[in-house]
């Protein structure tokens, strides 16, 4: 009896969305999931998006350029790791010079295990703009902090990390599909 009143509810729901709210209903759920192909046609030369999905054990990454896919598995970020980085981000460690070393090692450690592989995969063309869809723990890590090396200790500063956000703008998504949609209206408004 509740299982059949919970899903009556989650239909009506559902209703008042496509009746009310035809934009976001479309987007996020009628059947629209998109293909490589259709992200690749709206894509430009010089973006990408990186997608991830989260199990118990691995991380998988869809890579897509405007030219190239591909599909990674790698390691997943050990729950103690998430936490250290998210303890570094606090405002009070910024104060300090000496948490430079901690961050950006965490940061580096964070790069190399989510990051580094899709990227190579897509680096053939100069990438200005990465679209990340984050999943699971993954969307704790704020990927604009990521740095791709560290830098010597007498050149360790906040202000001269090589961040991620320094080469890339980065959007976040919540998925593809909601993603080309969004990419779709804004190119129909500009012309």
């Amino acid at each position: 009896f509740s299982l059949t009143r919970n899903k009556n509810a989650y239909n009506s729901a559902i209703r008042y969305l496509e009746e009310n709210f035809l934009n976001y209903y479309q987007a996020n759920y009628a059947d629209n999931l998109v293909s490589v192909s259709q992200v690749q046609k709206r894509l430009k030369a010089d973006e990408a998006l990186i997608e991830y999905f989260v199990t118990d054990s691995s991380v998988f990454a869809f890579c897509i350029s405007s030219e190239t896919h591909s599909f990674l598995q790698l390691d997943l970020p050990d729950e103690e790791m998430l936490s250290a980085f998210q303890q570094s981000l606090q405002p009070d460690n910024f104060s300090n010079p000496e948490n430079v070393v901690e961050f950006a090692e965490l940061s580096n450690s964070l790069y190399k295990l989510v990051i580094q592989q899709p990227l190579a995969k897509l680096s053939k063309n100069a990438l200005r703009k990465l679209y990340i869809i984050p999943d699971g723990q993954l969307n704790l890590i704020p990927f604009d902090l990521l740095i791709s090396k560290i830098p010597e200790k007498e050149d360790l500063s906040f202000n001269s990390l090589p961040y991620l956000l320094k080469k890339h703008t980065i959007s976040y998504a919540y998925s593809s599909s909601i993603l080309i949609h969004q990419i779709a209206q804004s190119s129909s408004k500009k012309t």
